[in-house]
């Protein structure tokens, strides 16, 4: 068969991906990307633009059925080849790494994330002939690294930014209004937000189709907004599912965060271990400062803040050199770390990192959105000085 030959048959299969991907059947569509990338690369000699395509395409597949590594690994290569055969000013490239940023904050790898992040932002200022739908999907991808790193504010900035900028496309960028709105949702769920749980219904009404990963938006809702119960019960409905397998780490420290919240921390603790002894890969970072503050939390509020502190701590430090000290989730380890010192007798230091971390929420929470269930009150160990001072 010619090159002609292997094109069209490509032409093919990428159209039968993107009908496969539109209807939910990500298994089929990442089978036809996969034999469309391979029969681009025969047609062209691997140089095609469409073999670009298909090969992001394949990584989008990868990331929403939860093969964060796998897709990381593919896009470090896949923007080399973009380097090499469509040049520092493609728009394409610019594309890539943006949403490399965000995949790689995603996987905890804050420092090499806020890298390629800078990259991106330069590649935006050259790139020729973006248009005005893909800059705004590359700008959507780096409001999502804020949002990882616990920048609400200039990730909500850039969402409605890019809303706007998709309103003024008119018919031709329903999806990028439909994704902007979404993600402003998910940030006013993970806030606390008490109209974020209607918001994200409306939307789901709207879409073809619910990715699994979209499907954690409403117990982070419940549990910011102060509905522990109805948030663990979802996350244990969410770990039976066949896609679960990915994101179990995720899952678990949900359910922990839930236990926590409703006082039950021998379970928390338990829940949370498992995280801890399941993770040697190094991409899962984020998830195990996260196990291991909510373990220590755990032990405080169980009358073991000696043995929680460790764990506070641990997680404290990673959060301040990988997310910096204006991140709102530095702001909880904070918070954590004021409970765990008033526990054990150190109400100077604890009184002024519990003001430290309101100092974070103040700056990161948007007006009508509430503070996190514990994080809106007083110490309990510390609440007749709280009391004292106003």
């Amino acid at each position: 068969m010619g090159a002609n030959g292997y094109f069209w048959q490509a032409e093919a299969w990428y159209k039968l991906s993107r009908a496969d991907l539109e209807h939910g059947d990500l298994e089929a569509g990442q089978k036809a990307l996969e034999q469309a990338a391979a029969l681009y690369t025969r047609s062209k000699g691997g140089t095609a633009p469409q073999t670009i395509d298909a090969r992001v395409n394949l990584i989008f597949i990868l990331v929403h059925s939860g093969h964060l590594d796998e897709a990381i690994s593919r896009y470090a290569q896949l923007i080399e080849q973009e380097r090499r055969i469509l040049g520092p000013a493609h728009p394409q490239l610019a594309q890539s790494l943006a949403e490399y940023a965000r995949l790689l904050g995603e996987a905890g790898r804050l420092a090499q994330a806020r890298s390629v992040a800078r990259q991106a932002h330069a590649a935006l200022d050259v790139a020729a002939g973006m248009s005005a739908i893909n800059r705004a999907d590359a700008v959507a991808n780096l409001a999502l690294l804020a949002d990882t790193r616990g920048d609400f504010i200039g990730a909500q900035r850039s969402f409605e930014e890019n809303e706007q900028r998709a309103l003024a496309l008119g018919s031709d960028a329903p999806l990028l209004v439909a994704h902007s709105r979404w993600l402003q949702a998910s940030i006013a769920g993970e806030r606390g937000a008490p109209d974020a749980i209607a918001r994200l219904d409306a939307l789901r009404a709207q879409k073809r189709s619910v990715y699994f990963t979209d499907e954690l938006d409403w117990p982070a809702a419940w549990l910011a907004g102060g509905d522990p119960a109805r948030a663990l019960q979802r996350y244990r409905e969410l770990s039976a599912a066949p896609s679960a397998a990915m994101h179990r780490s995720k899952l678990l420290v949900g359910q922990g965060i839930a236990l926590t919240e409703l006082g039950r921390y021998s379970e928390a603790r338990t829940v949370l271990s498992a995280v801890l002894s399941a993770n040697s890969n190094p991409d899962h970072a984020m998830q195990d400062a996260s196990a291991r503050l909510w373990r220590g939390w755990s032990m405080v509020r169980a009358g073991r803040a000696a043995a929680g502190l460790p764990d506070i701590e641990s997680a404290l430090a990673w959060r301040r050199t990988q997310l910096g000290e204006d991140s709102y989730y530095t702001g909880e380890a904070l918070l954590a770390h004021a409970e765990a010192l008033a526990a054990t007798g150190q109400r100077p230091r604890a009184l002024l990192e519990q003001k430290q971390a309101q100092d974070i929420f103040a700056a990161q929470l948007l007006p009508g959105h509430v503070l996190r269930l514990r994080a809106a009150q007083p110490l309990p160990s510390m609440r007749s000085a709280a009391k004292r001072r106003t």
